[in-house]
């Protein structure tokens, strides 16, 4: 899912329709899970990413200055892991 299509559900979903706008509330915490998701899909996309260069010889991991451990450690999080 996009990050627009993200921002347009929340969107959709904090609207009261009885008042016409949107509640402060509700607007502060669908803004919080939106920005949590986004965070998450970006770890997702990075970690994938580095699981991709894992067979990449010693070399490799040297010229960048990192171990393949610490890659491997890494890549193997889950998403909502820091």
């Amino acid at each position: 899912m996009s990050a627009r299509n993200l921002n347009s559900l929340a969107w959709s979903i904090a609207w009261d329709t009885r008042a016409g706008r949107v509640s402060g509330a509700v607007q502060r915490a669908l803004l919080r899970s939106v920005a949590t998701l986004r965070l998450w899909v970006r770890r997702m996309r990075h970690r994938s990413q580095l699981r991709a260069v894992l067979h990449h010889d010693a070399h490799f991991f040297l010229d960048i200055g990192v171990s393949r451990a610490t890659v491997y450690k890494e890549a193997g999080k889950w998403f909502w892991q820091a």
